[in-house]
C-alpha cells in the first residue's frame, strides 16, 4: 500500500454512507497538499486522502467498510491469480538482453570474470542449462566479492530453476535480496513470484502478514479444534485445491516441492505465522507441500472464518491482511 495517497470510496453521500471500492488512488492524482484526513468528492465518488496510520484508523474504526475493501481486493486476487502462466521464454530473452548493460554497471576486477560471466549467459541462451549452472557456480566460487557478481547470482538463481534446484535458488536469491535494493533485486522478486511458488514465494520474501499477538490469542480462546502433531506429517499437498487457512500456534512448517517422484524442502516457517491465505481467497491450488513438524500445534479455518476473525474481532489484523493481499497483488503483476 502507498504510505501516502487515498482509496477510492463509491457511494458517497451527504450521510456519510460510503462504499469501498478498494482502488488506491494515486498521491500525485490528489491536488492539493493540506487534506490528510479529509474525504473528498470527486462526482458521485469520494476519495479519503491520508498517509497509512490515518487510512489504517478510519478503516479499523469502520469494521463494515473495511470488510467492504477486503472483499474487493479479494476480487482483484482472484483476477490476479487467472492469468496465463508465465512466459519462460520471454523472461529468459529479458535477462539475456541486460548481460552488457550489467557488465558496465557491475564491472569486473579480475582477469577471467568476463569470459565465465558470458560463457554461463550463453549457455542458458543453448538451454544448456546443467553446464549453464556449473559454470555460473564456478564464477561465484572463484569471485564471489566482485561487483559483478550481483547479476551472476541472478543468472545462476535462473539457472538452478531451470534444472528444478528451487532450494538453491531462493538460496541465491536471497543473498542478492540481502544487499541493496536495485533492478536486480525487483526483478529476484518478481522471479520468486513465478518460479511456479506464488503464494508460498511471497511468504518466503515478506514472511508477512505479521498478525499482532493478539489474534493469536484470540484464535488459541476462541478455538475449540487446536490439532496436535505427535509426528511430523503432511497437512496440505501440492496440487490440491486449498480450503483452509493454517494458523501455526507452536512449532515449525516445512515447505515442499515436487522434484520427480520426491519433495525436497525449500524453507521452513516458525510460529507463530500463518500460511494459505492467499489460495484460500483466490480459489486456488496449493503451490507447496506442507510438512508439519512433531510437537507443532495448529488450526485450520475456512475463508469465512477467517473474514469473521480478520474484520470483526482483530480489524487491526484484517487491515494487514488487505496490505498484503495489495503487496501480492502489485508483486505478481510487476512487469
Amino acid at each position: 500500500m502507498v504510505s501516502s495517497g487515498g482509496l477510492i470510496l463509491k457511494g458517497f453521500d451527504s450521510e456519510d454512507k460510503v462504499y469501498l471500492e478498494g482502488d488506491l488512488a494515486d498521491p500525485l492524482s490528489v491536488v492539493g497538499g493540506e487534506h490528510s484526513g479529509d474525504l473528498l468528492c470527486v462526482g458521485d465518488s469520494a476519495i479519503l486522502v491520508g498517509d497509512r496510520d490515518e487510512l489504517k484508523e478510519y478503516l479499523v474504526s469502520r469494521p463494515e467498510r473495511l470488510e467492504k475493501l477486503f472483499v474487493d481486493v479479494e476480487k482483484d486476487l482472484s483476477l490476479c491469480s487467472g492469468k496465463g502462466p508465465f512466459d519462460l521464454d520471454e523472461f529468459t530473452a529479458f535477462l539475456v538482453a541486460k548481460k552488457q548493460c550489467w557488465l558496465e554497471e557491475y564491472p569486473p576486477l579480475l582477469f577471467g570474470e568476463k569470459s565465465l560471466y558470458r560463457k554461463g549467459i550463453r549457455l542458458i541462451e543453448r538451454k544448456e542449462y546443467p553446464s549453464a549452472q556449473e559454470v555460473l557456480r564456478s564464477y561465484l566460487d572463484q569471485y564471489q566479492n566482485s561487483p559483478l557478481s550481483r547479476p551472476v547470482k541472478l543468472f545462476y538463481a535462473f539457472s538452478c530453476f531451470l534444472n528444478d534446484f528451487l532450494e538453491d535458488a531462493l538460496a541465491s536469491i536471497m543473498d542478492i535480496l540481502e544487499s541493496a535494493e536495485d533492478e536486480i533485486s525487483r526483478i529476484a522478486r518478481f522471479f520468486v513470484c513465478h518460479m511456479g511458488l506464488f503464494e508460498s514465494g511471497f511468504k518466503f520474501l515478506y514472511k508477512g502478514p505479521r498478525y499482532s499477538s493478539d489474534l493469536f490469542r484470540i484464535l488459541k480462546a476462541d478455538y475449540r479444534r487446536i490439532r496436535k502433531a505427535d509426528s511430523d506429517r503432511i497437512v496440505f499437498e501440492e496440487g490440491r485445491k486449498a480450503g483452509s487457512v493454517l494458523f501455526l500456534l507452536k512449532g515449525e512448517i516445512a515447505l515442499l516441492k515436487k522434484r520427480g517422484d520426491k519433495n525436497s524442502v525449500l524453507f521452513t516457517i516458525k510460529s507463530p505465522s500463518s500460511i494459505g491465505e492467499i489460495q484460500v481467497l483466490s480459489r486456488s491450488k496449493w503451490d507447496t507441500t506442507l510438512k508439519i513438524k512433531s510437537n507443532s500445534e495448529y488450526i485450520l479455518i475456512d475463508r469465512d472464518k477467517l473474514v469473521q476473525y480478520l474484520i470483526h474481532k482483530s480489524p487491526q489484523d484484517g487491515f494487514r491482511m488487505v496490505e498484503y493481499l495489495l503487496g501480492y497483488i502489485r508483486q505478481t503483476s510487476a512487469t
